[in-house]
């Protein structure tokens, strides 16, 4: 199932290419991975991993009960 990569406040990270953030995944490890690379501490803005079809959030960086 393909993942979307969701921010409150854009990609902080200039190493890794903003046309990222805007793309589809295969894998969740991967979007995970990608998600926590893009801003300079994961724990201070709330990023989200989306299933692309359902829009479900599967993970979530904010620690706050989400569901």
């Amino acid at each position: 199932m393909p993942y979307r990569i969701v921010f409150d406040v854009g990609p902080k990270n200039d190493l890794i290419s903003r046309s990222v953030f805007f793309s589809e995944f295969d894998s969740l490890p991967e979007a995970v991975a990608i998600a926590i690379e893009g801003v300079d501490d994961p724990a201070e803005h709330d990023i989200r991993v989306i299933e692309s079809k359902s829009n479900r959030i599967v993970w979530r960086t904010c620690q706050e009960d989400w569901r």
